[in-house]
């Protein structure tokens, strides 16, 4: 609708206008006739009968639009305020508009907010600067992202600001490598300590962690000399510590590793060991009697072990005293060297009584051992009664389990049987024995016409490891030893077999049982998983070698880490052992 007045000093501005005639179209514009030019915003409400109107030639001519100036793309926590609050700009014809009503909406449900009025709505006049400000938005309790609208009337265009409701902070730190290692004292541990720091399940970065062991007893230092260090989390939030070393005390211990805002840490099992020792034991033939210038019943036997494992193709020398009660190896003379078997056994030759009466001992030694086995013996003169174990030396069986063979003792007296006389057999009362039926430590039996005098059935108690029953028999200088060991047995019960692709990691880790004769788990037993050394084999990632340890839990497993094939293709064996251990574990795996 056009319509037409005359207005003479109207105010634009701040400056004077006289219009000679003038309409006004349908857009409120004042069309001029024989006036001169004006430059701004002309609001006449009382001759002409309208509200608002613009010179045709004024620089704020056009529509009027809305847009977000501050406050978009913020975070809060869940019922907690946003920090800034949002503020709209207000133009027409890019100049910003005084008095304009702003009204600020959030979504009516789902993820949202409240402004200072409790609602989701609430309006807002522009300044001078054309800029409405809200009050500050508080984030309702539902997570997730939403937009406010920023509208006015008559606006072409509205504000949008893009905010997130965020949950509440729940920060986890975990151990991610590192755990259930050991190193020899001294040394560095082998794969570096490293935690991951989540908050909701997301990777947080940027983070301190510090990782911790233990001021005393066994644990170790990190580079800068102390048992503390601090690391920041790269951007898929982990965390790995400096190299880690060993201290000089033996033992398991914890490191722990913690992040401002994690409720609990993360723990490290690690274990220091000690260096690696050789030891030599008497397994059979210590304690036996022999009449003078006669032979000894049983060859001496000791096994070598190197950290509690055996050691085979090593050199044993059998040395016999030079002078007194003493005897000799075949050829006359005092030594007899032998080689160690797989079981880390080496057994003597035949061993023969000197001419003089007594007790002494025969020594066997290894290179690199830090002592000796020693045999205890006796020569015995005249008519004198012997007694000497006949079977069942030496002997293996699963711990809480019946030995195969019962033990027999031979009784002579000068060389002959000695037959209706008692022998008794005693187990040692603490640490690896065994009991007789009815529980007894003892076993009393009556020689035959032979001599030989059988025990009842023993069986293995829970302790594994060597231990020597004695026979003895009236008139005996000395008794009859048994060298027995109880072991635990040590099966494959996970990871086998399997097959992989040449350079790639097994699917399914290895995983060795450990129990005793009923089948009961053994908790903290060591087991050492070793691949071949050539062929076709693989590495642990633990490691990144051939073999590793792990430390059995309560249900008598111990699991491998993570298992790569090698590039060498074949089916071969991977063996889980323990020291007092029935026999290996075979995995049968395959490199395709």
């Amino acid at each position: 609708m056009r319509r037409s007045g005359v207005v003479k000093n109207a105010p634009i501005s701040g400056r004077a206008a006289i219009f000679s005639n003038f309409t006004v179209d349908s857009n409120n514009k004042i069309l001029t006739s024989g006036s001169r030019f004006v430059s701004a915003l002309v609001c006449v409400t009382a001759i002409a009968l309208w509200t608002g109107c613009v010179a045709s030639n004024s620089s704020s001519s056009g529509p009027l639009a809305v847009s977000a100036n501050n406050g978009s793309l913020q975070q809060a926590v869940v019922s907690t305020a946003f920090k800034a609050p949002l503020v709209a700009v207000a133009t027409r014809g890019g100049k910003p508009v005084q008095g304009v009503s702003v009204t600020f909406t959030a979504p009516s449900s789902g993820a949202s907010g409240t402004f200072a009025n409790g609602k989701a709505t609430e309006t807002d006049i522009s300044d001078s600067n054309g800029l409405a400000t809200s009050s500050n938005l508080t984030a309702n309790s539902t997570v997730g992202a939403f937009s406010v609208t920023g509208t006015a009337s008559g606006a072409q265009s509205s504000a949008t600001f893009s905010l997130t409701n965020e949950a509440v902070p729940n920060i986890l730190i975990n151990a991610q490598n590192g755990s259930m290692q050991s190193a020899v004292v001294g040394s560095a541990y082998t794969v570096a300590l490293s935690v991951v720091v989540t908050n909701n399940g997301a990777p947080v970065s940027g983070v301190q962690v510090t990782f911790t062991a233990p001021t005393s007893g066994a644990s170790g230092t990190f580079p800068n000399g102390t048992t503390t260090d601090a690391e920041t989390t790269d951007s898929n939030g982990v965390a790995a510590a400096a190299a880690f070393t060993a201290d000089a005390i033996t033992g398991t211990f914890s490191v722990s590793a913690t992040t401002p805002g994690a409720t609990a840490p993360a723990q490290f099992s690690l274990t220091n060991v000690a260096a690696p020792t050789i030891a030599i034991n008497a397994q059979n033939g210590s304690l036996q009697t022999a009449i003078i210038n006669q032979s000894f019943t049983t060859p001496f036997s000791a096994v070598v072990t190197e950290n509690g494992n055996p050691l085979s193709a090593v050199t044993v020398t059998f040395t016999a005293p030079s002078t007194g009660a003493s005897g000799t190896f075949p050829g006359g003379i005092l030594t007899d060297a032998e080689m160690t078997d797989s079981k880390g056994v080496a057994t003597s030759k035949t061993f023969t009584a000197n001419g003089t009466a007594g007790d002494y001992a025969v020594e066997a030694s290894t290179p690199g051992a830090g002592n000796t086995a020693q045999f205890g013996l006796t020569n015995a003169t005249g008519p004198s009664v012997v007694i000497n174990a006949a079977n069942g030396s030496p002997q293996t069986a699963l711990a809480n389990a019946a030995f195969t063979t019962p033990l027999s003792a031979v009784v002579t007296q000068n060389g002959g049987g000695v037959s209706g006389v008692s022998v008794v057999f005693t187990v040692p009362a603490s640490g690896a024995s065994g009991t007789f039926p009815g529980g007894n430590s003892t076993d009393t039996e009556t020689t035959d016409p032979s001599g030989v005098a059988t025990s009842a059935v023993l069986t293995a108690n829970g302790i594994a490891g060597n231990y020597i029953v004695t026979a003895s028999t009236s008139g005996a200088a000395s008794g009859a030893g048994f060298n027995l060991t109880n072991v635990y047995g040590v099966r494959a019960t996970g990871g086998t077999p399997q097959s992989t692709t040449g350079g790639q990691q097994f699917a399914n880790p290895l995983v060795a049982t450990v129990e005793d004769g009923l089948g009961n788990p053994i908790s903290g037993i060591t087991v050492t998983f070793t691949a071949p050394s050539s062929g076709a084999s693989g590495t642990f990632g633990k490691t990144s070698t051939r073999s590793e340890t792990e430390i059995t839990g309560a249900n008598g497993q111990a699991t491998s880490s993570t298992f790569t094939a090698n590039t060498t293709t074949g089916t071969y064996q991977v063996q889980a052992t323990i020291v007092n251990g029935y026999a290996p574990a075979a995995f049968n795996l395959t490199n395709n």
